[in-house]
């Protein structure tokens, strides 16, 4: 029986599809919630089921939004098992039944600590990070849509079902809501995306950690931690929100650390107060330390000969210590707020040099200290300073690194390996590779090593130098046809593979092959990473140029059109992906010769770019020499010889002297001296370059020429 609202007045009983309604559950804004039980015939099975109405019209858009909604399998997200439409035009929805409380009612009988909101919180997060990688948002984010199970695991309900229900096809809008709950894009009727869900979770925080049982059991410092999150949450303007819930919940994570959030505005003294606390358990247990080691080392000073040797050994190293505390205390003072451990941040960068050498010859703390510091400096993308480490600890205790075990050994020499790749040195990477994969032969067996290394090994030689491409092919042929029937053929490490493939083919302008391989790198990586990662979008980035390169350039303006398209309704434009799609975008249409459109295109990227986290070396440099290369098309050469320097001088800190993208970089410069009048200055970059290529073979000197088809000055 329906009613003329096109609701069930009751449907215990009632049969849709395969179950059988058998009692009421609840009643929401969408429809009513019944148990229900499987009557087929077949396996027994009890689940949730809701009825909510549609119109006719929508029936087939159901079954696609219905098949996409079925994927999302997470354990914090109650999943859509199946679904139909029943007689008069009502839709059924049999969902997993999770027996338990909502998560304000389930944390109010806990007379909990705020960690434990916390904690249930950033397992939210999780879930909706895992739905909006595959372009699907909530959009019903309350109390009453969060049942916590008996084991404290919160479950999402109802994902997707408002959007489901109003037959909308829009993947990013939800048009209805809850009153309380709704996002001010909601309530106006606008485009609502994943910033949506970020706001709902703000005020999820709001309620279940900043009422007044919450502040009442939550510190000093947790409680400022907790209204900055929730205060940049609940921004009116999507763009001031969190750009994703995975930045939530990093900060939601710092909270529980006592670490300033990111998203907070707190000065220097603040986060000082924050590093103090955090570490007050170890600077006590240091003090205590370092006051025993003096007190030793004062013991045994009126003992024999080689105690007081032994002593005087312990106090260096006291006072080692000691000097490095203390210039993590002088310098964490000076710490930007902008850094996302600025004590931490300011100590590897301004101490590490005077820390590493008052530690002596203790080659055992070197080397743990040396690994730290290398492995820190190569997370913040540092790598020069993460080789600079490395290469000081080996000059400085070359004949005591025998002594050291062989797995610290090892990573040590991973490390060193992985900086020096970064950093262009190609051939020394892969030297130090294959040392490694000797010593790796020598150590237990550990299975998880061995392909790590194997992929790594094939990256460094697919690079350039050393071998030819047939060889390379090889390498990375013979490891894709190892895997390519198990699990590591839907890893992102596979991808890598695929990726390593095209890159090769690119060398040799094999375009064809080139773009299949790198196809089946965006395959892999949209099954494992989804269509909106960074890294599934990178390879994108790298088809549409393969496309450039065979002129198919209208392929490659819709694909990057499609993504640009992708990042704004998930991830932003101001993020650095977008300004990486803009890049390329810039890039196509110069080769389509639309110079205009593609210097404005630039523009906009270096612009977003400068006001993200991007890395200066890889991304600041790479835009600003595309833009030079648009201007120089336009004869804006004073403008194009600006930004050439800029690219030259961030390169310059990092690669060596003589390197093919610098002198090609002063053979521009040099041209646009030439055009811009200034020979005297034209002929002597040339002159420089050609000392500095002097020792090229002919191959890539004609390369390096060829960046410039014509020299007026000549």
């Amino acid at each position: 029986m329906v009613s003329p609202g096109g609701i069930e007045v009751d449907a215990v009983g009632r049969r849709f599809g395969p179950f059988e309604a058998v009692a009421g559950l609840g009643e929401g804004g969408f429809g009513r919630v019944y148990l229900a039980e499987r009557r087929d015939g077949g396996f027994a099975q009890k689940v949730a089921l809701k009825v909510v109405r549609q119109r006719p019209e929508s029936a087939a858009l159901l079954h696609q939004e219905r098949r996409i909604l079925s994927e999302l399998k997470h354990p914090n997200i109650a999943r859509i098992i199946d679904g139909g439409e029943a007689e008069g035009g009502v839709l059924w929805f049999a969902m997993e039944l999770v027996e338990g409380e909502a998560i304000d009612d389930f944390l109010a009988s806990k007379a909990h600590s705020p960690q434990l909101g916390i904690r249930l919180l950033i397992d939210l997060c999780r879930a909706l990070e895992f739905a909006h990688q595959r372009l699907i948002v909530h959009g019903d984010i309350k109390p009453s849509n969060i049942l916590v199970s008996r084991d404290g695991t919160p479950h999402l309900l109802d994902f997707g079902i408002a959007r489901l229900a109003d037959g909308t096809h829009d993947e990013c809008a939800v048009p209805m809501f809850t009153l309380g709950w709704a996002s001010p894009e909601q309530i106006a009727g606008g485009r609502v995306g994943t910033p949506s869900d970020v706001y709902q979770l703000g005020l999820l925080a709001r309620h279940l950690l900043l009422d007044h049982d919450g502040r009442q059991r939550a510190s000093r410092l947790l409680l400022h931690n907790l209204k900055a999150i929730v205060a940049r949450c609940c921004c009116q303007a999507p763009e001031q929100r969190y750009a994703n819930v995975g930045a939530l919940e990093r900060d939601l994570i710092r909270a529980t650390e006592t670490r300033p959030a990111i998203g907070g505005a707190f000065g220097t003294k603040e986060r000082l107060h924050f590093f103090l606390v955090r570490n007050r358990p170890r600077l006590l247990l240091a003090s205590a330390a370092m006051a025993l080691m003096v007190v030793a080392a004062g013991y045994h000073v009126r003992k024999l000969h080689i105690e007081r040797q032994l002593a005087q050994q312990e106090a260096a190293h006291a006072q080692a210590a000691a000097e490095f505390l203390a210039n993590l205390f002088r310098f964490a003072r000076r710490a930007s707020d902008d850094s996302d451990n600025p004590a931490m941040a300011l100590m590897l960068e301004q101490a590490t040099d005077s820390s590493l050498h008052a530690m002596g010859k203790r080659t055992a703390d070197l080397a743990v200290a040396a690994e730290v510091l290398a492995k820190t400096h190569l997370e913040l993308h540092h790598p020069e300073r993460a080789w600079k480490v490395l290469e000081s600890y080996f000059d400085s205790q070359a004949a005591e690194i025998a002594s050291l075990p062989v797995q610290q050994q090892f990573r040590l020499l991973l490390l060193q390996c992985r900086a020096s790749i970064l950093l262009g040195k190609v051939e020394t990477g892969t030297r130090l590779l294959e040392r490694g994969y000797d010593m790796l032969k020598t150590m237990p067996n550990d299975s998880s090593q061995h392909p790590l290394l194997e992929l790594t090994l094939t990256a460094a030689k697919s690079a350039r130098g050393g071998h030819d491409e047939s060889n390379r092919l090889a390498l990375l042929q013979s490891a894709e046809k190892r895997w390519e029937r198990t699990e590591m053929a839907h890893t992102r490490e596979f991808a890598e593979l695929f990726l390593l493939e095209s890159y090769a083919y690119n060398v040799t302008n094999q375009w064809e092959s080139a773009l299949r391989a790198g196809q089946r790198a965006v395959d892999i990586l949209t099954e494992t990473a989804g269509p909106a990662a960074p890294a599934t979008l990178d390879a994108e980035r790298d088809n549409a140029w393969y496309l450039t390169a065979m002129e198919r350039t209208q392929e490659a303006r819709r694909l990057l059109e499609d993504q640009m398209q992708r990042i704004e309704d998930n991830l932003g434009r101001g993020t650095l992906e977008f300004a990486l799609a803009l890049q390329s975008l810039g890039n196509v249409l110069s080769a389509e010769k639309r110079y205009a459109q593609a210097e404005q295109s630039l523009r906009n990227a270096l612009a977003i770019a400068q006001t993200t986290d991007a890395d200066q070396y890889t991304h600041i440099a790479m835009i600003n020499m595309n833009l030079a290369d648009v201007l120089v098309a336009q004869s804006q050469w004073r403008e194009a010889t600006e930004r050439y320097h800029t690219a030259l001088s961030i390169r310059e800190k990092v690669l060596p002297a003589g390197h093919s993208f610098l002198e090609k970089t002063k053979l521009k410069i040099a041209r646009n001296y030439c055009m811009l009048g200034m020979h005297d200055a034209s002929k002597a970059l040339e002159n420089e370059v050609e000392a500095a290529i002097a020792a090229y073979t002919d191959a890539e000197k004609s390369a390096i020429h060829a960046v410039v088809k014509t020299f007026p000055c000549q």
